[in-house]
């Protein structure tokens, strides 16, 4: 039993990008290279990833989840997915 909750709590965790998120978010808290190791990511992986410029993508994605953020915050919290597209479509076309 032991053995098959060890095996299956990567999914928890993630991918290897919500990993080091996850070391960065908490590196003033437990040192770095020990949530690496529990965390079973590299350290030379994670300040690898520290130094990685954003992507394209990753800024454009920001970009618009501030934009659902607003649209959903001036609803006062009504409008749902399709309102929201809607009203965020003339800007990402734009």
């Amino acid at each position: 039993m032991k053995r098959d909750i060890l095996k299956n709590y990567r999914h928890i965790f993630g991918p290897a990008e919500m990993r080091f998120r996850f070391v960065e978010d908490h590196r003033s808290v437990f040192p770095v290279r020990v949530m690496c190791s529990v965390l079973e990511v590299s350290a030379s992986g994670y300040y690898a990833w520290r130094r990685r410029p954003e992507s394209v993508r990753a800024g454009a994605d920001r970009l618009l989840l501030q934009d659902i953020r607003r649209v959903h915050a001036e609803s006062q919290r009504r409008y749902g997915s399709p309102r929201i597209h809607a009203a965020c479509r003339p800007r990402v076309t734009a």
